[in-house]
């Protein structure tokens, strides 16, 4: 459970896609709900801890995220964000999260896993065949040149 000063955080955060530390601040501030460095490193704390900030760098380059939990935990205004010139749509980082694969490792059910491992060995299999039966043709058919042929 997070608090009223939390949730700002968070939508901060949300449409800002990472900040300083003082620019939370100050956007507190703006919102009413003045705090002290030590309330709001408190707060930031918490929010880590529970998966929800991710925090990069060190000493005044410190900046704050959305965690990849979080974002998918908030919900999105897909009109707004279409809406939005390509351009002026707000990234949460310049560069891509390789860690979101990670996160996907349970997108698939055990039986889903599993049906999609049989079906991609059997790909390679009938690939196998096809290379090994005709070098030539670099993993195509013969009756694919033979059509091609016939038609030249």
């Amino acid at each position: 459970m997070t608090s009223k000063r939390q949730d700002s955080i968070l939508l901060f955060l949300k449409s800002q896609g990472t900040s300083s530390r003082e620019a939370l601040e100050y956007f507190l501030r703006q919102q009413g709900q003045t705090c002290s460095k030590i309330t709001l490193l408190r707060d930031l704390e918490t929010l880590i801890a529970a998966g929800l900030v991710e925090r990069t760098g060190t000493g005044r380059a410190t900046r704050y995220a959305l965690a990849l939990h979080a974002a998918r935990a908030l919900p999105v205004d897909v009109n707004a964000y279409f809406a939005q010139e390509a351009d002026e749509r707000k990234l949460r980082s310049e560069y891509f999260n390789f860690a979101v694969f990670r996160e996907l490792n349970h997108l698939l059910t055990e039986a889903e896993t599993a049906e999609l491992t049989a079906l991609n060995e059997s790909f390679r299999q009938k690939k196998s065949r096809l290379s090994s039966s005709n070098p030539g043709c670099s993993g195509t058919t013969g009756r694919a040149h033979q059509s091609d042929e016939k038609y030249a």
